[in-house]
């Protein structure tokens, strides 16, 4: 087995890699198979001279590949050209185009190699962690060099793993900007990033303007589509609920054949009933329930506390400017408008789950906040399926 002292230059490797003129590995084609999708295909492609002794001892190997630039855009990571290598060792295509740029948003691009080649060798990144924006910049880093040889799915987990760690500075993060965490989430296949972004995305879809949703890839847009959907049907019947909800000791069996008294003895809850509608609807014309701009969050929000967030004791003051009654009278309205108040909590629980590592409570101190309620399966993951198809190949 390989030692992680002995790397970037293993004496038994059997492929160089150059990557510029100042790094140089010498690795394990075996280790590079398993790794790389790019690697995979060019050994299969591709057959390995058999070396002479006199070249082994010289220290070639079978196997040589270099990173060149393909064009001069500044954004071109490069690509790996194989060169035929001779049975005495030699290079017989040499290649003459330009090495790529480093130009990795200011950081060296030959870290990026080390630590990419390093996790084939059980070496974990030393990943800048003095700030959350450097440790986001190195990963970033990291896969985009991983992408560069088919290799992501490899390091995914270490990606996961070191974002994760920046836990107080990551969820408020992934709330302010999920639609990017989104993607990143997808990349590295991690399901807690890609679910807490989804669920954000879900939260504030119509605080996104449409060029932020065009952002996203079609998958995952048509994921967030289809939650967004789902939700706002769940909320419409949830509202027609609310509209229309009676206590259930109002109701009347027409075998008992009620009478007008049986009815006059609940004038307080059908006073109370009457004003609760009216706010419903009065609010709900205003644009406060599901049409607000944050979903309905601060609209459901009141009905889940119940007690004094909405129709408290001095908005029904207002109400006995128009219905004057006694004192004590007033007392039995608003204590019958608190057991209407007590039913609406159950219509809205759902609606008010929290499945976010960041509480919209603690949102509200610095951003406003939306509903949290999405669920995302595992099989709403994007490689769910891509995973699944293969495993049943």
């Amino acid at each position: 087995m390989a030692s992680s002292s002995d790397f970037p230059q293993y004496q038994d490797g059997d492929i160089t890699i150059v990557v510029s003129t100042s790094k140089v590995y010498r690795l394990h084609s075996h280790t590079l198979r398993r790794v790389s999708d790019f690697f995979r295909n060019a050994f299969e492609n591709g057959e390995a001279p058999r070396l002479t002794a006199a070249a082994r001892r010289d220290g070639h190997t079978p196997y040589r590949f270099v990173l060149v630039q393909q064009h001069s855009d500044s954004d071109d990571r490069g690509a790996f050209i194989s060169l035929q290598i001779s049975e005495s060792g030699r290079v017989q295509n040499p290649i003459t185009a330009r090495a790529p740029r480093v130009d990795l948003s200011g950081q060296d691009e030959d870290k990026c190699w080390d630590w990419l080649f390093g996790c084939f060798y059980g070496i974990t990144p030393a990943f800048d962690t003095s700030t959350f924006g450097a440790t986001v910049l190195d990963c970033s880093n990291l896969l985009e060099v991983a992408d560069t040889i088919a290799a992501v799915t490899h390091i995914r987990e270490v990606v996961d793993l070191a974002l994760l760690r920046q836990d107080k500075v990551l969820w408020p993060s992934i709330a302010t900007n999920p639609v990017v965490w989104a993607e990143l989430g997808r990349r590295v296949k991690s399901p807690a990033i890609f679910r807490e972004a989804v669920v954000h995305i879900v939260g504030k879809w119509k605080m996104l303007s449409e060029a932020t949703k065009g952002q996203l890839r079609a998958a995952t847009k048509e994921l967030c589509q289809r939650k967004w959907d789902e939700l706002e049907l769940a909320k419409r019947a949830i509202e027609i609920r609310i509209a229309g909800h009676y206590p259930e000791f109002l109701c009347r069996n027409h075998v008992d054949k009620p009478h007008r008294t049986g009815y006059a003895n609940d004038i307080y809850m059908w006073m109370a009933l009457s004003c609760f509608r009216q706010y419903v609807s009065q609010s709900g014309n205003d644009g406060m329930n599901r049409q607000a701009e944050d979903g309905g969050y601060a609209w459901y929000k009141q009905f889940s506390q119940g007690g004094d967030a909405y129709l408290d004791h001095d908005a029904m003051r207002a109400f006995h400017t128009y219905f004057p009654m006694s004192s004590k009278a007033c007392s039995v309205l608003e204590s019958h408008m608190n057991v209407l108040k007590e039913d609406m909590k159950v219509f809205v629980k759902d609606l008010m789950v929290v499945r976010t590592h960041i509480d919209p409570a603690t949102m509200e101190e610095v951003i406003k906040p939306w509903l949290t309620c999405t669920k995302v399966d595992k099989e709403d993951l994007p490689w769910y399926v891509l995973e699944e198809g293969a495993h049943d190949q």
